[in-house]
């Protein structure tokens, strides 16, 4: 996967066609693309940084292994209750290969709350109960591996 750096002054995002002032890495066809603003550059510590670079390569890892496809590609019935579930286990699966890439970075994380906290300006209401969201992080890096982040086969209770 190719990370490219974004001049400063491009503020457009690619996924959404919006603009965006701050500091953003997302996924643009074949690269994860990289905005460094002010934000990041002046921050005390590299949270920010940390969290929306393992988040973006969440969705890489999601998208190369066919998870995206086959979760968009799911039977439902249009049942919204059925809908939501789906929708909780695809964005746990991102939050456990988070943990994931965060060992395999060899980031020492001892406390996810502060991660899920740079998390919540993406929010949405699917990504779970933040008990949970912790479950699957941990799990993913304390396996280091992304065959631990199975929510497809986790009982309900662990994707509410």
């Amino acid at each position: 996967m190719k990370v490219e750096f974004k001049e400063a002054s491009d503020k457009e995002s690619c996924s959404t066609g919006m603009e965006v002032s701050g500091s953003f890495s997302e996924i643009c066809a074949t690269s994860i693309r990289v905005r460094l603003a002010d934000d990041w550059i002046r921050a005390k510590n590299d949270l920010a940084v940390f969290t929306s670079v393992v988040r973006t390569w969440s969705g890489v890892v999601t998208g190369q292994t066919g998870i995206g496809k086959a979760w968009w590609g799911m039977q439902n019935d249009g049942l919204e209750s059925l809908m939501n579930e789906q929708n909780r286990r695809y964005y746990l699966q991102t939050d456990c290969f988070v943990g994931v890439s965060a060992k395999a970075l060899g980031r020492v994380v001892k406390d996810w709350k502060p991660v899920l906290k740079v998390q919540d300006f993406w929010k949405n209401r699917y990504q779970g109960k933040t008990a949970n969201r912790l479950y699957w992080i941990e799990k993913g890096y304390k396996a280091g591996k992304p065959g631990a982040c199975n929510t497809w086969t986790a009982s309900s209770s662990k994707v509410a």
